[in-house]
């Protein structure tokens, strides 16, 4: 800056000086806004969950955990049931860990097998016979 040797100048340069104290104050006002936008537990969850979905090696890992627990959830439903007993409910709880666990780690076999599977079913066989010319 220059030396302010006039109160026409000074008058001026204070001017200057409040106008780019309230555009920066209307910055300010509209960063915190959006800051505290992006802090809201819903907006959280939600960026998370986007980056989660954006990652391929993290969804493909999630996706395999998610199948896991679904699987040894059910899979304890099924055999323990509402049993009150504490012994059967242990044992449900440590079968519903393996469970999840051997499918959240083999989720690619699991699909591979369960896709032959599916298709073995769903082709037709051929009649005896007919393969012979």
């Amino acid at each position: 800056m220059h030396k302010i040797n006039t109160t026409i100048e000074l008058k001026s340069a204070i001017e200057v000086l409040r106008i780019q104290q309230k555009e920066r104050g209307l910055e300010l006002k509209v960063q915190l806004k959006t800051t505290f936008d992006s802090l809201k537990p819903a907006n959280l969850i939600k960026s998370t969950i986007t980056d989660l979905v954006s990652d391929s090696e993290i969804k493909g890992n999630f996706l395999g955990k998610a199948l896991g627990f679904s699987a040894g959830f059910f899979s304890k439903k099924l055999l323990v049931g509402a049993s009150m007993n504490p012994v059967v409910s242990i044992l449900g709880t440590v079968l519903q860990m393996g469970i999840s666990r051997f499918v959240a780690n083999n989720g690619e076999k699991i699909k591979e097998k369960g896709l032959s599977f599916i298709k073995n079913l769903l082709s037709k066989k051929n009649p005896k016979g007919q393969n012979e010319i």
